[in-house]
């Protein structure tokens, strides 16, 4: 780690954890996001298993992300196609 790394304590699940990162308001942010799709999963349905409840909050975020990065890839097609069509006006 460089030297602008610091150690950020989060909380996921009732579980306490420290890290060291250069991104911590990002990795906050993440901590954050986990936390509330856990407590989605634990709430809106029947999982009783901690366990089971992360890693289905997990899958949650990692659907979402998978998503976006597909559109994300899509917008990037389509800014590419004006891009040339513009380079091919003559004016």
């Amino acid at each position: 780690m460089s030297p602008e790394s610091k150690e950020v304590h989060i909380t996921v699940a009732g579980g306490h954890y420290s890290l060291r990162t250069e991104h911590e308001e990002v990795l906050k942010k993440a901590a954050g996001l986990l936390e509330d799709k856990f407590q989605e999963s634990s709430g809106s349905s029947k999982i009783v298993n901690t366990h089971r409840a992360v890693v289905m909050a997990g899958l949650k975020v990692a659907v979402d992300s998978v998503e976006l990065s597909e559109l994300m890839a899509e917008a990037e097609a389509k800014v590419d196609k004006l891009s040339e069509r513009l380079n091919e006006i003559d004016i």
